[in-house]
C-alpha cells in the first residue's frame, strides 16, 4: 500500500530505480550478445598471447563495443555501471589503437605483430605492453559484468 503512494513521488523526484534496473538489464543483455564472456574476443583479452597471429574477425565485436558503446542510447542509468562500462570501453579503445599501430596482415584473414623470439628490445616492450593492455581491458570487462549482474 505504501509503495503505491510513494512510487509516484519517487518517480517525480527521479528515484525510479526499479525502471532503471529493467532498462539496464536489457542493455546488459544487448552488450553480452556482442561480447559474451566465453567469446573468442574476450578470451583474446583474457589469456591469449598477442604475439601469435589472430583472426581478424575476433576483433570485430571489440571494435563494435569501442566504436558504438559511447553513445547516448548505450548509457546505463545506474551510475556505477555506466562508470565501469566507460572504463572498459576506454581501455579497450587504447588496446585496439595500440594493436593497430603494431600489427599488419600476416596471412589472409589474420593480423599479427610479427613477433619473433629474436626481436629487438623495442619489439619486446611493445609485445609486453599489448599483453598488459589486453589483460587490463579484460579485468575492466569482468568488473563491469560482475557488478552489473549483482546490481541489476
Amino acid at each position: 500500500m505504501i509503495e503505491l503512494l510513494l512510487n509516484p513521488l519517487f518517480k517525480m523526484l527521479g528515484f525510479d530505480y526499479k525502471n532503471k534496473r529493467v532498462k539496464d538489464r536489457v542493455l546488459l543483455e544487448e552488450f553480452l550478445l556482442i561480447v559474451p564472456s566465453d567469446s573468442a574476443s574476450i578470451m583474446l583479452l583474457k589469456n591469449r598471447d598477442i604475439a601469435v597471429p589472430i583472426y581478424h574477425q575476433v576483433f570485430t565485436p571489440l571494435d563494435n563495443i569501442a566504436d558504438l558503446w559511447d553513445a547516448p542510447d548505450k548509457k546505463f542509468q545506474v551510475r556505477v555501471l555506466e562508470k565501469l562500462k566507460n572504463e572498459f570501453v576506454a581501455s579497450l579503445d587504447i588496446f585496439l589503437n595500440e594493436y593497430a599501430k603494431n600489427s599488419s596482415a600476416s596471412t589472409p584473414g589474420m593480423l599479427s605483430i610479427d613477433f619473433q623470439d629474436f626481436e629487438t628490445p623495442r619489439k619486446f616492450k611493445a609485445h609486453e605492453r599489448l599483453n598488459n593492455m589486453a589483460r587490463d581491458a579484460y579485468y575492466k570487462y569482468s568488473a563491469f559484468v560482475e557488478t552489473a549482474r549483482s546490481e541489476i
